[in-house]
């Protein structure tokens, strides 16, 4: 079972208890999982707010098209009288259930990839929509830097650049199983660098309607990704290796 399904079978109560102790095991040490578990969430309430089911008149026509008698309609026998209150109940079943199916499919192929992992283009439409605001932030280059070096066995610092701030830290899967995302203002577009261990990569492309491009550089064991709508790379180019020994990244908290 890829990682979305288990992830929606989870969410819709179809795992076996073994399997759902399990994955709440991985939960506890997986904060890019309890983060897309979170959205999924949020996403399926929005989704449940949106999918009503059809009013009175729309369920009526439903019935006409379909030859079934129908409020409007006077009962010839007495047991199309009782009959019709199910019939309709059915029928607003059926195209619930029906429409609520096809909005999960098309939900889950614009959401991930066919392997498993988050677009990157919705993560960071979603990411823009909630505000572009980090979930870990740093208040040195020591922090920084740990925190890459967590990820990646790899510490980085970010040199200052003139129409660049850069904000903290989230993390995702959408470079690979596990991505530290650095999100970032560049010249007032919001920015966003996927930072992964080189041989967890994986690639992908957004597509062209999205206005967004991705660009990678390799810095020893750890791959960056910049996902910008610029149209060529800000932050890339700063990440530099401070050359400070293991233990300067093993600081207190990380």
């Amino acid at each position: 079972m890829s990682r979305a399904d288990q992830l929606d079978a989870y969410l819709d109560g179809r795992l076996p208890a073994e399997d759902a102790a399990a994955f709440e095991r991985a939960l506890d040490g997986d904060a890019a999982l309890r983060g897309e578990v979170e959205l999924q969430r949020r996403l399926d309430a929005s989704l449940r707010r949106d999918f009503l089911p059809p009013g009175a008149q729309r369920a009526a026509e439903i019935l006409r098209a379909a030859g079934v008698v129908t409020p409007t309609q006077p009962a010839r026998r007495l047991r199309f009288s009782i009959v019709r209150p199910f019939a309709i109940a059915a029928v607003i079943v059926l195209v619930c259930v029906g429409g609520w199916q096809a909005y999960r499919r098309a939900y889950q192929k614009w959401r991930t990839t066919p392997d498993g992992f988050v677009r990157v283009e919705y993560f960071y439409n979603e990411r823009v929509a909630r505000g572009f605001d980090p979930n870990q932030t740093c208040d040195n280059d020591q922090d920084f830097a740990s925190a890459i070096w967590r990820t990646t066995d790899q510490g980085l610092v970010l040199r200052p650049l003139e129409g660049v701030e850069a904000y903290g830290f989230v993390s995702c899967a959408c470079m690979g199983r596990y991505s530290l995302v650095l999100l970032a203002d560049v010249l007032g577009e919001p920015v966003m660098v996927f930072i992964t261990k080189t041989k967890l990569s994986r690639e992908q492309q957004p597509p062209e309607r999205s206005g967004l491009r991705i660009f990678r550089r390799d810095v020893g064991p750890a791959t960056l990704h910049e996902l910008t709508p610029h149209d060529k790379p800000y932050l890339l180019d700063l990440f530099y290796d401070p050359q400070k020994p293991r233990e300067w990244y093993k600081i207190s908290g990380w």
